[in-house]
């Protein structure tokens, strides 16, 4: 079954037109008693008494909050259908501390904005910081995130992000070492598993989901990379037959990282099958069940320069 896309588009004469008997008294009364009912609480949701009673009850900011669980206050404004809110977040400060042998323990703080826009489009803006207490380096980098719905389906979304600054990166771009279990290894067996490198840089990203079943992205990203070495062998429990390794993978023994440039582009890809059949309306695109996905990617470095 398929709705017809201009339903909801049709005026009250074109319906009085074809109707083949016409509404009765009771059903003419009904329908201008819902039509201002729903006037009534779309006035009264976008009142002033209605978004000062939302401030009112929001959430207070707690040192718990600001600590671990982390903040988000909604900010409300007027919108045309009703009330819309920003939010302003920021991580928890404890989930944000870590230890390694390069920066010794790290603090780090990640506030940022979600703005809803219109046309169900929201921008997103964050920052992060990062400080190491042992080697004294300030690392900020900052994102910007616009997305948008298609506007034929719902479903389908386009996303444009912008990012740069400097930041702390695992030579391993997958980051399969987390940061927990390398603070603990470090700190109580001695054992300095991440390697890290810092790394200056501005990124393009666009992605595109299609609809239900496929998904693609690029982006373009162009990096300054320095090394960085081990400033602090701090451990709780000295083991004097154990030496931290050096900041660099032992698989990369044989060639020395020294500062030089990258410029880098990457695509993925992500589509699956669906089988079954589902009712369809305008501006959604039907759900069923999922049965192969297949995911491809390309990275590829389009230019090195190694400082000499």
């Amino acid at each position: 079954m398929k709705y017809d896309t201009a339903a909801e588009k049709r005026s009250i004469n074109y319906w009085d037109s074809i109707r083949p008997v016409p509404l009765e008294k009771e059903e003419a009364r009904d329908f201008v008693v819902k039509d201002s009912t729903a006037k009534a609480e779309r006035d009264s949701a976008r009142s002033n008494w209605r978004i000062d009673s939302l401030r009112k009850h929001r959430r207070p900011v707690k040192i718990w909050g600001v600590l671990w669980e982390g903040v988000s206050q909604p900010v409300y404004f007027r919108r045309d259908s009703g009330v819309g809110s920003h939010t302003i977040y920021m991580n928890g400060l404890i989930k944000g501390l870590e230890y390694n042998t390069v920066e010794g323990p790290v603090l780090q703080a990640q506030p940022g904005v979600d703005f809803s826009l219109r046309n169900d489009r929201s921008l997103s803006w964050s920052t992060l910081f990062r400080y190491g207490l042992s080697n004294t380096h300030l690392n900020v980098a900052t994102e910007l995130t616009l997305q948008g719905k298609h506007k034929k389906y719902s479903d389908s979304r386009n996303t444009w992000q912008l990012s740069g600054g400097q930041r702390v990166s695992q030579f391993n771009p997958e980051n399969p070492i987390t940061p927990l279990p390398n603070s603990l290894y470090t700190l109580l067996l001695k054992e300095n598993y991440m390697k890290i490198y810092e790394r200056q840089f501005v990124q393009f990203r666009y992605s595109r989901r299609f609809d239900n079943t496929m998904r693609v992205s690029s982006y373009l990203r162009y990096e300054n990379r320095l090394p960085v070495e081990n400033t602090t062998d701090f451990v709780i429990f000295e083991n004097k037959d154990k030496q931290f390794l050096p900041n660099h993978p032992q698989e990369l023994a044989s060639r020395p990282f020294v500062k030089h440039q990258a410029l880098l582009w990457g695509a993925a890809s992500v589509s699956s099958r669906d089988n079954g059949s589902s009712n369809t309306r305008p501006g959604v695109r039907p759900l069923a069940p999922r049965r192969l996905c297949s995911r491809s990617t390309i990275i590829k470095e389009l230019h090195s320069l190694a400082a000499t």
